[in-house]
C-alpha cells in the first residue's frame, strides 16, 4: 500500500491496495487521521517523526531522514495489521517539505514493496532533475527579459536629457509595480527650434514596451520633414496607421515646438491629457485633444499657442498620474493641480518630483500604470 499524508498527518492519497490491506477504499482512507490510520503506539511514532521533519524544516534543513519501523494500521473492522512500513519526506518545486509518502507491506509483499518505493525515488529523481532543467531554461529567460527591459526603458526614457536652446527640461519617470508600460519622451533641439514629445502606448508588458520603442523611432524620424507640431503629428500617424494595419495598436501622444526666440511654445495633441501651466497652475484645456495615433490614417491635430515669458512653464504627463488609484478613488487632475500649486515659482525639477512624491504617498508606492512628468520652463 502506498500513500501520501500531509505534514499534520492526514492522508492526501492512497493508492486502491488500501481495500485488501485495511478494508477501506480508496476514497473512504483519504482524509483520516493519524488516531484513524494507526493504533496508539504507532501512531505515536509516526506523529514523532512528523514533528522532527517540521522542526528540520523550520531550521532551514532539507537533508530529512525517512523512517522505516514495523507499525499496526487499523482495519475498517477495528483488527490491527501490523505492517513494515517505510516513511520517506517529499518536497514541491521550490524544494519546500510538504509532506510524507509512504509505503506499507506484509512480509510476502516486501519484494514488490521495495520496488515501488525504488521505481518512486526514481520517479521523483527525475522529476527533479526536469524541474532542474526547466527552472535553469526559465531563469535564462527571465535573465534576457531583464535586459531587453532595461534597454528599452533607456531608449523610451533616456536618463540624459538633451540641453535646450532657452529651455529646461525636466524629467521625473516611476515605473509601474508589477506590470511594464510604454510611456516615453523625446528631446530635439537645434538653434531655431525644439521639438518635445510625451508618449504613452497602449497596453501593458514587454510588447507594449517594444511597440512604444518602435513609435519613438516613427516620430523622431518625421522630425525633419515636418516644422509644426501637427504636422509632426500627422506625418507620424500615417506611417503608424500603415504598419499597424492589422493591429489593434495604438498610443497618446503630445507634441511641442519651442521657438526660443519667439518665446513662445506650440502644442498639439494626439488623445493626450492637456499641458497644465505652472505659474498659475491651470489645465490647458482646448477643443481639440484629436484621436491617438494609430488609430485613423487622415487625423488631423489641431495646433495651440502658448507664450513663455520668465516664470512661465507648462508641465506634461501621462495617464498614469491622474488614474493613480489608492482603493477604488483616483489621484485625478485637481490632487495634481494641488501639487503643482504647492510648488508653484520652484524649479523644474522640484515641480515633477514634488507631483511624483505626492503620487507615492497617495497610492501607497504602489503604481499600476507607468508615470512620467515633464516640466518645460524657460530659461532667463
Amino acid at each position: 500500500m502506498m500513500w501520501t499524508m500531509s505534514l499534520d498527518g492526514a492522508v492526501t492519497f492512497i493508492d486502491p491496495e488500501v481495500q485488501a490491506l485495511r478494508g477501506f477504499s480508496s476514497a473512504q482512507a483519504v482524509g483520516q487521521t493519524i488516531e484513524e490510520m494507526w493504533t496508539p503506539s504507532s501512531a505515536d511514532l509516526v506523529r514523532a517523526y512528523l514533528a522532527e521533519l517540521r522542526v528540520d524544516a523550520a531550521a532551514g534543513d532539507r537533508q530529512h531522514e525517512g523512517l522505516t519501523a514495523d507499525l499496526e494500521v487499523r482495519r475498517a473492522d477495528g483488527v490491527a495489521v501490523r505492517c513494515s512500513v517505510e516513511l520517506a519526506p517529499f518536497h514541491d518545486r521550490d524544494g519546500s517539505l510538504v509532506g510524507v509518502v509512504g509505503i506499507a507491506h506484509d512480509a510476502d509483499g516486501r519484494r514488490r514493496s521495495e520496488e515501488l518505493l525504488e521505481r518512486a525515488r526514481r520517479d521523483v529523481a527525475q522529476a527533479n532533475r526536469n524541474l532542474t532543467r526547466l527552472l535553469r531554461a526559465r531563469s535564462a529567460e527571465l535573465s534576457a527579459a531583464r535586459t531587453e527591459l532595461k534597454q528599452l526603458r533607456e531608449a523610451l526614457i533616456p536618463s540624459d536629457v538633451p540641453q535646450l536652446d532657452g529651455l529646461d527640461v525636466a524629467i521625473e519617470y516611476r515605473p509601474a509595480e508589477h506590470a511594464v508600460a510604454g510611456d516615453f519622451y523625446l528631446v530635439a533641439g537645434s538653434a531655431e527650434r525644439s521639438v518635445i514629445v510625451l508618449g504613452d502606448m497602449q497596453g501593458h508588458g514587454i510588447a507594449a514596451a517594444r511597440d512604444a520603442t518602435f513609435a519613438r523611432a516613427v516620430i523622431s524620424s518625421v522630425l525633419a520633414n515636418a516644422s509644426g507640431p501637427g504636422a509632426i503629428l500627422e506625418l507620424a500617424n500615417r506611417l503608424l496607421c500603415e504598419a499597424w494595419a492589422e493591429d489593434d495598436r495604438f498610443l497618446s501622444a503630445a507634441c511641442l515646438v519651442h521657438d526660443p526666440q519667439a518665446r513662445t511654445i506650440t502644442w498639439a495633441l494626439a488623445g493626450h491629457p492637456s499641458p497644465i501651466a505652472l505659474a498659475e497652475p491651470r489645465s490647458l484645456d482646448g477643443d481639440h485633444r484629436g484621436l491617438p495615433l494609430g488609430v485613423l490614417a487622415d487625423a488631423t491635430f489641431a495646433t495651440q499657442v502658448t507664450s513663455l515669458a520668465v516664470g512661465d512653464g507648462l508641465l506634461l504627463y501621462t495617464d498614469g498620474v491622474t488614474e493613480a488609484r489608492s482603493g477604488e478613488t483616483q489621484f485625478g487632475e485637481e490632487r495634481l493641480l494641488d501639487a503643482v500649486r504647492a510648488h508653484r515659482g520652484a524649479p523644474g525639477a522640484a515641480v515633477v518630483r514634488a507631483v511624483a512624491d505626492a503620487l507615492d504617498a497617495f497610492t501607497g508606492g504602489e503604481l499600476s500604470d507607468d508615470v512620467c512628468l515633464m516640466a518645460l520652463r524657460p530659461r532667463a
